[in-house]
Order: structure tokens, then C-alpha cells, then sequence
């Protein structure tokens, strides 16, 4: 038998993989900004103000992906029920 069929079918599983995670972590990256910005409590830290300049940079860009990104984080600053 041959086994090549099998081995292109697992390469191409990795491939694929490996493209969602890439393509994922830019999603990730940015929704990362809320859960931050509260378990810092409430405020940025000059190490987290310089992991997400690049959200500073794209909102001072583009206003309303800035105007989201503020309701975004002040969504996770607000005080639930718990």
C-alpha cells in the first residue's frame, strides 16, 4: 500500500490549522483589549499601552473602529451583577 495519500491528507490538516490559528489571532488580539484592561484595574499600564499601540494607531485611523473599541472596553470596565 501506499501511504502517500495519508501522509498529504495529515499535511494538509496542519496546513489548514495553521491558517485558522493565523487567522484567528488578530481577532484575539484585538478582543484581548477588554479582559486587559480590567484585570489591570481600570487603567493602562505603560506596558499595555505599548502592546496595544497598534489599536491606538487603527482607531486614531478609522474613527468608528475607535468609537467600537471605546464602548468595547468600557463594556468590560462596567460593573455587573454578579
Amino acid at each position: 500500500m501506499d501511504d502517500k495519500p495519508a501522509k498529504r491528507e495529515v499535511h494538509s490538516g496542519v496546513a489548514v490549522t495553521l491558517l485558522v490559528v493565523l487567522a484567528l489571532l488578530p481577532i484575539l488580539y484585538v478582543l484581548s483589549i477588554g479582559p486587559a484592561f480590567k484585570a489591570a484595574g481600570g487603567s493602562f499600564t505603560p506596558t499595555m499601552r505599548a502592546f496595544y499601540k497598534p489599536l491606538d494607531w487603527a482607531a486614531g485611523v478609522y474613527p468608528p473602529f475607535g468609537r467600537a473599541l471605546v464602548k468595547y472596553v468600557n463594556w468590560w470596565d462596567s460593573p455587573r451583577d454578579e
